[in-house]
């Protein structure tokens, strides 16, 4: 997708607002091993962790109405063989807020580069 935005930002000039939303970093979420998640951690936001290195990129965390909440608590029971082997860290994503960092159009031009760069490792 971020080299098919590459592309588009060749072509006009225009890009949206990329958000990049972090999936996997050392003892992240909060609560991520916790065997019972406490149910009222759903309504405690859910920040990016503190050592994650900002790059220089800004953050933002767009909040969730309980229905969204809710839906994205029901839509992760549906993975079921992921509930077997981590429940608990699909839990701790379910948050009142939703953290990201937001690419600038410089970090969508230099995915390309930085893809083939990794390829020829």
């Amino acid at each position: 997708m971020l080299l098919a935005l590459g592309d588009r930002l060749a072509r006009d000039g225009r890009v949206p607002r990329l958000l990049a939303y972090l999936v996997h970093w050392p003892g992240w979420p909060p609560g991520w091993d916790d065997p019972q998640p406490a149910p009222e951690a759903r309504e405690r936001p859910l920040e990016l962790p503190p050592d994650l290195p900002d790059r220089g990129l800004a953050r933002v965390a767009l909040p969730l109405s309980r229905t969204e909440i809710d839906g994205k608590a029901a839509a992760l029971e549906c993975y079921v063989t992921q509930q077997e082997v981590m429940s608990s860290l699909l839990a701790a994503f379910v948050r009142r807020t939703e953290p990201f960092t937001v690419f600038t159009v410089a970090e969508v031009r230099g995915v390309g580069s930085t893809i083939q760069r990794k390829a020829r490792r």
